[in-house]
């Protein structure tokens, strides 16, 4: 005879569907190691990767301007306004909305409605015509420092952003700051070099 054991409980984020999200998406990643691009463009890489593994209809990430005090929009990706691409000329001050505080305390935010917090600035998306349901932002963390923000703006085929597609970002902001880390290190390393031959 055969005894059933208990029901075991399995947890959305342990399910091998987000499994596979998490490693299609680092794979994505990865390979930006030895991709020959600039910095702005391996940004708009992590902002693409990102939309397409948490279904999304737009994302931004957001980057932190520590001499200035500001945070700005470095890429922006999906089905946004045709007005989008005005984001990359707009700051924001530091610790301001959302993201402001996602960077300063250094932990995932989800929103199911944006208008569950007094925080978030509407001002954004009203001036480039977008609409924003509900939202997810989670920082980049750079050896215990907040380089900035990846955001998510309206969860396609969910009503709203859920524990895997946290699980799922979580990893891709990982993992994007060891890639931005060595890109900023090999940066350095050249400007070196340069100053070096230079003298």
């Amino acid at each position: 005879t055969v005894t059933e054991g208990p029901a075991i409980s399995v947890d959305d984020t342990d399910t091998l569907f987000c499994i596979n999200r998490k490693f299609a998406a680092l794979e994505s990643i990865f390979n930006l190691v030895t991709r020959d691009c600039s910095f702005s463009e391996m940004i708009q890489q992590v902002i693409d990767v990102s939309v397409e593994q948490v279904k999304s209809e737009t994302g931004s990430f957001i980057e932190i301007d520590y001499q200035k005090n500001i945070m700005f929009f470095r890429s922006v990706s999906g089905r946004s306004s045709p007005q989008s691409k005005n984001l990359l000329s707009i700051s924001i001050p530091r610790g301001q909305g959302v993201v402001g505080f996602v960077c300063e305390n250094q932990q995932t935010m989800a929103l199911s409605r944006v208008d569950e917090t007094s925080i978030y600035l509407s001002k954004i998306s009203d001036s480039v015509g977008f609409e924003t349901n509900n939202l997810i932002a989670v920082p980049v963390i750079i050896r215990g420092v907040t380089f900035g923000c990846i955001e998510l703006l309206n969860r396609v085929g969910e009503e709203k952003y859920t524990d895997a597609d946290k699980e799922v970002l979580a990893a891709i902001s990982k993992y994007s700051a060891k890639v931005i880390e060595n890109r900023l290190n090999m940066a350095a390393l050249a400007q070196t070099k340069e100053e070096k031959q230079a003298a």
